[in-house]
């Protein structure tokens, strides 16, 4: 009948993505004080200007086995 309207439907509360967004949420929170609890490698150098890389015993052979 054209007077007949369709039952609006209505969206649950909770749904899929919601459920698995907090669980995802939920299961890193534990994770996040050790985190922030560790100092960042980039307080190791002091001196900015100091390179990063070090070279090690088996990077200074493999330097010398490449040589021509």
């Amino acid at each position: 009948m054209p007077g007949d309207k369709a039952p609006e439907k209505t969206e649950p509360r909770l749904n899929r993505r919601v459920v698995l967004l907090g669980s995802a949420a939920a299961v890193q929170l534990p994770l996040l004080e050790p985190a922030l609890a560790q100092e960042p490698r980039s307080q190791l150098a002091q001196d900015p200007r100091q390179p990063h890389y070090r070279e090690t015993v088996h990077i200074r052979t493999f330097y010398d086995r490449s040589r021509f």
